[in-house]
């Protein structure tokens, strides 16, 4: 690159562009840099005269805005249901304006797991995240009944994965199956 301009103000755009133009002439011709700040972007039409001895030539310049910013990284392919751990993630400068809601700390994304298979070098972004289960289908679980102020536990077995709150089948020692709400980590309480 032969040179790097960046206009501070909406009036110095066109005199910037001239400058970099006449740069990128002059001599051995060569590419030059021009950033120009979104805040003096917006509604700017930009228009370029180049003139050759008695000839002028007059034409738009055409720019499009980034915005980069650090993003997490699938480091690896990820599976379904797999929960994140640090190793799995790497940031990398992304233009943002092109991911939908991307995640830009390790807290956002630890604690959970992926709800789809995730390509190595995906950028993560919340779509891409669940909760891991606090019961897993075929999973010893507590099954917890209240009456009144009476609390029975009994052992079971989940027959469906589950959320905190989610409705799951449980599968009692009896044999019986009865539907129970998941109220934590290997813990179903039935249903009234």
């Amino acid at each position: 690159t032969k040179g790097a301009f960046r206009p501070e103000r909406g009036e110095d755009i066109y005199g910037t562009l001239r400058r970099a133009c006449r740069l990128a002439r002059e001599g051995c011709p060569g590419p030059v840099f021009v950033e120009i700040p979104a805040n003096l972007a917006e509604g700017a039409n930009v228009w370029v005269t180049i003139k050759a001895g008695e000839a002028s030539h007059r034409f738009p310049v055409s720019y499009r805005l980034r915005r980069l910013r650090p993003v997490a990284v699938a480091a690896r392919r990820i599976e379904r249901g797999e929960a994140f751990e640090p190793s799995m993630i790497r940031f990398e400068v992304r233009e943002v304006g092109q991911i939908r809601a991307p995640l830009q700390t390790l807290e956002e994304i630890l604690g959970f797991s992926a709800k789809q298979p995730i390509l190595a070098g995906t950028p993560l972004s919340a779509s891409f995240l669940e909760r891991p289960p606090l019961v897993r289908a075929g999973q010893a679980v507590v099954i917890i009944a209240r009456s009144g102020g009476v609390v029975v536990r009994i052992t079971g077995e989940s027959r469906q994965a589950g959320g905190p709150g989610e409705v799951v089948r449980v599968l009692t020692e009896t044999g019986r199956l009865i539907p129970g709400r998941v109220t934590g980590r290997g813990e179903v309480t039935v249903l009234d």
